[in-house]
């Protein structure tokens, strides 16, 4: 890509590159019905994830990880607040590249769930979002707590950095996007 486009290597490690919905290296090969994205660094459905404009409920999130085998159940719920960066904020909006945020999400979702034997869901909003409103939820279930926690955290690690949906903070004076040359 950077020997076509030559222009993008000032931007390249700001940038991350996906073809066909799955993150690729610089020096992929091209074909000419390839899907390209370039994906700007993330903010922030399928099985164990979904991606919505309509407000997350954390009761239809808990019946999508209950098990009787498990004990314990950990969720992160991310909301929207007024203070950021110094700056009041007055509302936020979320863009999300979908087709490959939903798979991403769920990818997310899969490998924290096996590797702490955990059953882990995700959700995440996007669209305008009001001050209290829950921008994302991450529900992890598992026979004991530590596990549960573990995948929690994981999920949400995961989906920060690799996840393409995009926030944008408006503030009293203005407005900036989040982890793109703005925060």
């Amino acid at each position: 890509i950077h020997k076509k486009y030559p222009q993008l290597k000032k931007c390249a490690q700001s940038l991350r590159w996906a073809q066909n919905f799955e993150f690729v290296i610089d020096d992929c090969e091209l074909k000419s019905q390839d899907e390209i994205a370039l994906i700007p660094p993330v903010a922030g459905g399928s099985a164990l994830a979904h991606v919505s404009e309509s407000p997350l409920s954390l009761d239809e999130i808990l019946t999508k990880i209950r098990d009787s085998n498990n004990g314990a159940a950990v969720f992160f719920l991310g909301s929207v607040r007024r203070h950021a960066q110094g700056k009041t904020v007055t509302k936020l909006s979320y863009e999300a590249y979908e087709p490959m945020a939903s798979q991403e999400l769920d990818r997310i979702a899969h490998a924290c769930g096996k590797s702490e034997e955990a059953k882990v869901y995700i959700a995440h909003r996007s669209g305008t979002l009001k001050i209290g409103d829950i921008a994302v939820i991450i529900a992890a279930a598992a026979p004991h707590r530590d596990a549960a926690f573990k995948a929690c955290r994981n999920a949400l690690e995961a989906l920060k950095k690799d996840v393409p949906i995009w926030k944008k903070e408006f503030y009293e004076d203005g407005e900036s996007w989040i982890g793109w040359g703005g925060g």
